[in-house]
């Protein structure tokens, strides 16, 4: 039993010193796992593009599934441009990946369709200065969400280290 009140007040510890939203699902802590979230082991292509989508819907005030919906509403061929772009370009993703990534039982989108929309956005941050405050935006958001999320894999690996040598000096 010691062990457990051990191990939770190491938990508290953890969840107090990192400054992480706790309302997103994609942040790794493994002193979380007292809650109902799911939580991630890597940082992977899929949490990528999942970072991607909430930021570019944060930037651009859409909702996540009107981004992938068949309107051509300027506001949200934005955010389809913008979120190719981004997906393309911090991912391993290829344009058929990121086609598929991107359809809708309504709407289907190739790699072609893909590879259009990168170069799209590419010449709007070259012409538009508005788009490429846009695009800077959300470069910083995604790489000080990745940091978090890099942070908090470095305390859960001190947290197991913590429980290991309170095993190792238990037994």
């Amino acid at each position: 039993m010691e062990f457990l009140i051990n191990l939770t007040k190491v938990a508290e510890e953890l969840i107090k010193t990192t400054k992480i939203n706790l309302k997103k699902d994609y942040v790794n802590v493994y002193a979380y796992v007292l809650t109902d979230r799911t939580y991630v082991g890597t940082v992977t292509d899929h949490v990528k593009a999942k970072l991607l989508k909430d930021i570019i819907c944060e930037i651009y005030e859409v909702e996540t599934y009107n981004i992938f919906s068949k309107s051509r509403k300027k506001e949200l061929v934005f955010a389809r441009h913008a979120l190719a772009y981004f997906l393309r370009r911090n991912t391993r993703y290829s344009f058929a990946i990121i086609g598929k990534i991107m359809a809708s039982p309504l709407k289907k989108r190739d790699h072609a369709t893909m590879l259009n929309s990168v170069r799209v956005y590419k010449d709007l941050l070259d012409t538009d200065s508005y788009h490429k405050r846009r695009c800077l935006t959300i470069q910083t958001e995604f790489n000080k969400r990745l940091s978090d999320i890099d942070l908090t894999n470095t305390y859960a690996s001190s947290c197991k280290d913590i429980v290991a040598n309170f095993n190792k000096n238990k037994g």
